[in-house]
Order: structure tokens, then C-alpha cells, then sequence
């Protein structure tokens, strides 16, 4: 099944309201970007008491840009987070992180950066749950996609073709096609949903995943 989440990479918590507030009006889940100038030189909002007051009725993913090592995990270990994504540059210990949260009950994701091989992750894959490439440079919302990750996405999907792949950053309905046609299961959609106009481009992304599909299921008939 191919999805869309939008993500949440705010500073504030009014900030936070608004956009859980606009999101809940047509998706069931958010994904938190936690950063905290640790692993990407930006901070966002990520104060996890207030959010677990402000969340709505959601349900979330968490991308924890930030180092992993010493870093407070288990604050994120609540019901209504069902998956948890860490970077592989920000830890020394992959393994170890992934089969705690697993532990947890969630499902545990590991990502790369666009300047990163995906090699990188192929060891730590018998304790994940899926990939997710980032087809931007973290830090903000808005930075440009980086084509050059078609091809490792590519890559990866015919090496390992029963694995999910999300991506996050720079998805349009433009990069959408191009990043369907080499295998993505789940796309993080940031600026493109923005609030003011959430309702018509989420439904410009559900209709182009669907005429995909059904091009898909005409190919092999």
C-alpha cells in the first residue's frame, strides 16, 4: 500500500497546534521532525510533554534528526507513536537502537541522507521495519530535491524489492511520478501540504498515486 503523511517541522507550539489542527482535517497521522542542532545545524519544536496535550487525534511517525548516543529515546515510547526513524550517520549503534524500539512495540525505521550510500544501512536491514531516504539535505522545509537519489533509491529497491522505502523532502506531484516509478512505498510530505492548502494538494497526490496504480495493474494484465 502507498501512502502520504504529512510531517510536522515547526518552532513553536503554536505553530505545532496549527498544523495538527490543519493535517487532522484529512489525514490520520503526522510525522514529528525532532532536530536539535546536533545532527543538522536547526532546532524544532519537540517538547514532548506539550505535545502529548496538543496532538489531536493523530497518530505519529518520529524522524529524529539528531544524534542518537546518549539521547533521551524512551521519551518518544508512547501509544500514540507507532514508528520511530533514526538516521544511520547520527549513530554508532544502529542495531542496538533499532531492536529497543522494535521492543517497544513500534516499528523502527532507519534513514540516510542524499550524500550517503545506501550500503550504509544494508547491515543494520534484519532489524528494521523499513528505509527512509531523505531526497533533500535536512534542516529545513523547502530545501530542493536531489535527483541523484532516484538512482539510489533504484538501487536499493532491486537489491532489496520486498523492503518498504519512504522518502521525505522536495515531494511534488512532479517528483511524485518519478519517485513511484523507482519503487517508494510512503512519501513525507512537508511545504508542498502546507496548511493553507492541504485539502487540494492532498488530494492531488492521492489521485496521481491511484492513476499510477491502475497504469501499474493494466502493465501486467
Amino acid at each position: 500500500m502507498t501512502y502520504v503523511v504529512p510531517t510536522i517541522l515547526v518552532k513553536n507550539e503554536h505553530e505545532f497546534r496549527r498544523r495538527v489542527a490543519a493535517i487532522g482535517t484529512y489525514f490520520n497521522r503526522a510525522q514529528i521532525d525532532v532536530l536539535d542542532n546536533t545532527f543538522v545545524p536547526a532546532e524544532s519544536f519537540r517538547d514532548v510533554r506539550a505535545i502529548e496535550y496538543i496532538r489531536g487525534d493523530l497518530q505519529y511517525e518520529i524522524d529524529l534528526m539528531t544524534r542518537i548516543d546518549g539521547y533521551d529515546l524512551a521519551q518518544w515510547n508512547k501509544p500514540w507513536v507507532d514508528k520511530i526513524i533514526i538516521h544511520v550517520e547520527a549513530t554508532a549503534q544502529a542495531d542496538a537502537v533499532l531492536k529497543q524500539i522494535r521492543a517497544w512495540g513500534k516499528r523502527a525505521f532507519l534513514s540516510v541522507n542524499p550524500d550517503t550510500s545506501f550500503t550504509a544501512m544494508e547491515r543494520y536491514l534484519p532489524n528494521a521495519d523499513g528505509v527512509l531516504f531523505m531526497t533533500v539535505k535536512p534542516g529545513r522545509s523547502g530545501n530542493l530535491f536531489q535527483p541523484q537519489v532516484l538512482d539510489a533509491i533504484q538501487a536499493f529497491r532491486k537489491k532489496h524489492p520486498t523492503v518498504e522505502i519512504e522518502v521525505d523532502g522536495g515531494v511534488t506531484l512532479e517528483t511524485m511520478q518519478s519517485l513511484l516509478s523507482v519503487g517508494v512505498n510512503g512519501f513525507a510530505v512537508g511545504s508542498f501540504l502546507d496548511n493553507e492548502k492541504m485539502e487540494e494538494h492532498a488530494l492531488e497526490l492521492v489521485a496521481a498515486i491511484e492513476q499510477f496504480e491502475q497504469k501499474n495493474q493494466q502493465r501486467k494484465r
